[in-house]
Parts: structure tokens; sequence; C-alpha cells
């Protein structure tokens, strides 16, 4: 978390304790729907490649890739059709490579290199699952 910018918003310890707590209930819910019964994929001794639709702050991206390290993949590669120049070695810690088919110069947001950018739903994550 970058404590200094939540800081500078105001934003007080209980309101970021009640955020984390909800942040946790929705992330477990949505893993008990996509993954059912199933067990998590093996990945140690494997490569992993860790998909997004691109990359802006980098803040999701990085979560995934602390968690996938410590279930010690061989190697780890983060992959998205766009991220911005400046992040093309925010991962060097995190992931064994970092691939994006366009690095722009300034990024304002991922919409702008989408036609169609819209939340994938629920019931679209379960079936392409």
């Amino acid at each position: 978390m970058q404590h200094a910018v939540i800081r500078s918003m105001g934003v007080t310890d209980a309101q970021l304790a009640d955020t984390i707590a909800r942040e946790s209930d929705e992330l477990k819910r949505r893993e008990a729907l996509y993954r059912g019964a199933r067990a998590p994929l093996p990945v140690e001794g494997r490569t992993a490649i860790v998909v997004d639709d691109g990359v802006a702050t980098g803040a999701s991206m990085r979560v995934a890739l602390q968690a996938l390290r410590e279930r010690h993949p061989a190697r780890i590669v983060a992959a998205v059709p766009v991220a911005p120049a400046s992040a093309r070695h925010a991962f060097d810690t995190l992931a064994d490579a970092f691939v994006a088919v366009v690095w722009p110069l300034s990024l304002f947001g991922i919409s702008q290199f989408y036609a169609r950018f819209e939340q994938t739903g629920d019931d679209e994550v379960r079936r392409l699952l």
C-alpha cells in the first residue's frame, strides 16, 4: 500500500481497515465463486504467466505477482497488451519477465487502447474458466 498517498487523502485508520475488510471479503467471494471446489493449479517449479488487460498504476499486477511468488514457480512472466514505458522495469524484483505489446510514453488510462473496455461479469469469468 502507498501509505503516504492514503494519508494525504485524509483517509483514517478506521476507514482504511473497513476498506481492507470489505475488499478481502469480496476477494473471498470471487475465489469461491470462480474456483468452486477445485484446488489451485500447481505452479511450483513451473513457468507461470500472469495476464491482465493492462498496467496503469501496477498495483493489481504487483499484488498478483507477490502472491504467486509465494507459491514458488520456477519462472514468472507478467504479460499485458499495454503498459506505460515508465513501467518497463516496475516488476523486475517480482517477475522474471514483463512483456507488453504497446509501451506508450504517456498513458491516461488502459481504456484508451480498447475499442470496447467493459467490466467482465462473474458469469463470463466462470464460463471462461
